[in-house]
C-alpha cells in the first residue's frame, strides 16, 4: 500500500492544488503565477474578507502577493471566477487523465489461461485470444485473426448493435424497477385500503349496536316508567290499609284496658268487623298487584357470531400474477403537467417585442431568459419575478450555466461570459470573439462547449471556453446552414448529439464516439426547432408545424408528442433536477412562456 501511495503521489507530482491536496479541479492562475482550484480560490477569499484583509484583491496563499480584480463592483464571491483558467495545465490534466483510461483498460486485456497480452481474435469460437491461444486454435484448423487488422470492421458493424443492446436491457431493467416499485405502492395501499375497509365494518356494526341499545333502552324505559306509576299507586293503597291497621291496633289496646266489660265487647265486635273487611280489601288489592320482569334475550345470529371462536367478518383473496413484459409501461413516456402560462415579459424600454431564443434553468431553479429581439438577458426568480437584466450590443440567441453565478451567451462571432450575483442580478460580462456565428450551445465538459453554427456547412463544432474551435469527426448533411435552419443539443453523459433539420423536417442523432448517425422522420416532427435532453436520457423537439413537443429515444425511436396550447412552438430547457420544463414560442404577437410540470405517465 505503501509503495502504491508513493507511485501516485509522484505520478501526480506538479498536477496538485497545494491547500487541497488534491488534483486540479478548474485549475486558475494568479498575477503571480501561483495555480490553485477555482474553489480553493474562493474559500481563501472568503476567509480574507471575512478577517478584513485585502479588501482591493486575493491575496496568494503561497507568496502573499496579492492580484487585483479587474472590476471593484464585483462581489468577492464571484472574484475567483474571473481568475484566468491555466488552460495549459488542464490539458495535461485531460490527457493524463485519457491515457490512464487506456492504461487501465489495456492491462485488463490479458488472457485469463496464459498470462499474455491479448492479440487475436477466433471467429470460429468468437472468442478473444493470447499468441498462445492462437497458435493452439491454428493447429486446430480454426480461424484466427490479428485484432488490429479486423478491429475497425468488427468495432463498427458490432459496436451499435450492441450499445442498443446495452440500452434496450437497460429499459426494461428499468421499467421493471419501476413495475415493482408501483406494486410495492399499490400493496400498500391495498393494505390500507382494507383497513378502511374494516374499520368502516366495524364502525357499521357499532353504528347498529348503538341503534340497537337505543330501541330496546327506550322500550325498557317505556315499561318502567309505567310500571313505576303502577307501583306507586298500589304503594299508595298498601300504606293506607297499613295506617287503618294500625289505627284498629290502637282501638283494640284502648278498648282492652278499659275496665267496662260491656264498652270493651262492644268495641271488640266493632273492631273485628272492620279489620275483617280490611282483610278482605287488602287481600283483594294483592290479588290486582303485578310486577315487570324485564330481560334482554339476543338474537341467536348474535351468539353464533359470539360463541364460534372461528368466526370472521371476512377473507383475505390473494392471488399471484406472473409478470407479461409486454404489459410493462415505458419509463421513459412523460406527460406534462401545466404550472405556469406567462406572457412575454415587455419593458418599458423594449423597441420590440421580446422573443425568447434561448432559455436555461439555473442549478438554483432561477429561469434566466435570453431577448434576442431586444439584445438583452432577464434573470426570473423561482416565483418568476424579474430580479435582473442586462442589455448587451447586438444580437444574442442562447444560453447555457456552468453554475449558479456563471453563463454563456452566443451572439454574433462571439461568447458573452456572464457572472452573476443572486442580489444585483448581472455582475460582469467578458467577450470573446470567436470564428464562427454560433446559436445553440450545450455543455461537453468543465472546459468544451457544444455550438450549433450558422452561415457555414458544419452546423455544430466544439468550443473552449477561451474561443478556440474544433470541428467535430461527423459527416453532417452537405448543405449550407442559414441562421434559422437548425439548433442542436449535446448529452455529456452519453456522448450524444442532436440537430435539427427544420426544412427537412428531420431531426439528425449523433454518437460522437463510435461516429454513428441516426436520422429521424416523423409525421409528427414538422419544422423542427428547439431541442434539448431531459429526463431518461430522452430527446425533446419542437415541433412548429404541429404546435407540440415530440419525444424520441437516443436511437431515435418516437415515444409520443405533447400537445400545446401555443402556437409555433420554438425554445425548449429543462431544470437541472428534470422536473420542469419551459417552452417558448414564436408567434406574432401570442407569444408565451409556458412552464410544466414532469410527471411519469401513470
Amino acid at each position: 500500500m505503501a509503495s502504491s501511495h508513493i507511485q501516485t503521489s509522484s505520478e501526480n507530482t506538479g498536477l496538485c492544488c497545494c491547500i487541497c491536496l488534491d488534483q486540479y479541479q478548474d485549475p486558475r492562475s494568479l498575477a503571480c503565477l501561483h495555480t490553485f482550484c477555482e474553489s480553493c480560490i474562493n474559500d481563501c477569499v472568503i476567509k480574507q474578507q471575512s478577517c478584513g484583509t485585502n479588501k482591493i484583491g486575493i491575496e496568494c496563499p503561497l507568496c502573499r502577493k496579492v492580484t487585483r480584480v479587474k472590476d471593484i463592483n464585483i462581489p468577492p464571491k464571484l472574484w475567483s471566477k474571473t481568475i484566468p483558467v491555466n488552460y495549459a495545465l488542464q490539458e495535461v490534466i485531460e490527457t493524463r487523465t485519457r491515457d490512464k483510461a487506456t492504461k487501465d483498460v489495456t492491462e485488463e486485456a490479458i488472457c485469463n489461461v496464459h498470462g499474455k497480452l491479448i492479440e487475436f481474435y477466433c471467429g470460429d469460437e468468437m472468442s478473444l485470444c493470447c499468441s498462445t491461444c492462437a497458435i493452439k486454435k491454428l493447429k486446430e484448423g480454426k480461424e484466427v485473426n490479428d485484432i488490429n487488422e479486423i478491429a475497425d470492421g468488427e468495432i463498427e458493424t458490432r459496436s451499435r448493435p450492441l450499445q442498443k443492446h446495452i440500452y434496450d436491457l437497460l429499459l426494461k431493467t428499468n421499467n421493471t424497477k419501476r413495475f415493482l416499485d408501483q406494486k410495492e405502492m399499490d400493496l400498500e395501499n391495498q393494505v390500507s385500503l382494507i383497513d378502511t375497509e374494516m374499520k368502516n365494518i366495524q364502525e357499521r356494526i357499532e353504528e347498529k349496536i348503538d341503534d340497537s341499545r337505543a330501541l330496546v333502552m327506550s322500550e325498557a324505559t317505556f315499561i318502567k316508567d309505567k310500571a313505576l306509576k303502577q307501583y306507586a299507586t298500589q304503594r299508595k293503597n298498601v300504606e293506607k290499609q297499613s295506617a287503618e291497621l294500625e289505627q284498629a291496633k290502637h282501638s283494640l289496646n284502648k278498648a282492652i284496658q278499659n275496665k267496662t266489660k260491656v264498652k270493651t265487647f262492644i268495641a271488640v265486635h266493632t273492631l273485628e268487623g272492620k279489620v275483617n273487611q280490611l282483610e278482605a280489601n287488602f287481600k283483594e288489592q294483592q290479588e290486582q298487584i303485578s310486577f315487570s320482569d324485564i330481560r334482554f334475550n339476543m338474537d341467536k345470529i348474535v351468539h353464533l357470531a359470539l360463541d364460534d371462536n372461528n368466526l370472521c367478518l371476512g377473507k383475505l383473496k390473494t392471488e399471484e400474477v406472473k409478470l407479461v413484459e409486454s404489459e410493462l409501461k415505458d419509463c421513459r413516456k412523460i406527460k406534462l403537467k401545466k404550472l405556469v402560462i406567462l406572457d412575454v415579459l415587455t419593458c418599458k424600454t423594449d423597441e420590440k417585442q421580446p422573443l425568447y431564443s434561448g432559455m436555461e434553468f439555473l442549478p438554483d431553479n432561477r429561469l434566466v431568459l435570453v431577448d434576442n429581439a431586444n439584445w438583452k438577458c432577464l434573470i426570473l426568480s423561482r416565483k418568476l419575478d424579474v430580479i435582473g437584466k442586462h442589455q448587451f450590443s447586438s444580437h444574442i440567441f442562447d444560453i447555457i450555466s456552468t453554475s449558479n453565478h456563471e453563463i454563456f451567451v452566443t451572439g454574433a462571432k462571439r461568447l458573452e461570459k456572464v457572472l452573476i450575483d443572486s442580489e444585483i442580478g448581472f455582475a460582469n460580462v467578458e467577450t470573446v470573439p470567436l470564428e464562427s456565428c454560433p446559436f445553440s450551445i450545450s455543455v461537453l465538459s468543465d472546459k468544451k462547449f457544444v455550438i450549433g453554427t450558422y452561415r457555414s456547412s458544419t452546423p455544430a463544432r466544439i468550443l473552449t471556453k477561451s474561443g478556440t474551435e474544433v470541428d467535430f469527426t461527423i459527416d453532417f448533411p452537405k448543405k449550407y446552414w442559414k441562421i434559422d435552419d437548425s439548433r442542436c443539443a449535446y448529452d455529456s453523459n452519453e456522448n450524444i448529439l442532436t440537430l435539427t433539420d427544420r426544412y427537412d423536417n428531420c431531426v439528425y442523432i449523433y454518437d460522437t464516439k463510435i461516429h454513428n448517425e441516426i436520422r429521424v422522420k416523423d409525421k409528427r416532427i414538422v419544422e423542427p426547432r428547439g431541442v434539448a435532453f431531459g429526463p431518461y436520457g430522452c430527446i425533446f423537439v419542437c415541433s412548429r408545424g404541429t404546435n407540440s413537443i415530440v419525444q424520441l429515444s437516443r436511437f431515435g425511436e418516437v415515444l409520443g408528442d405533447h400537445a400545446l396550447d401555443m402556437i409555433y412552438p420554438c425554445t425548449i430547457c429543462f431544470s437541472k433536477d428534470n422536473r420542469k420544463v419551459a417552452v417558448s414560442n414564436s408567434y406574432g404577437e401570442a407569444k408565451q412562456l409556458q412552464i410544466f410540470q414532469i410527471c411519469s405517465l401513470e
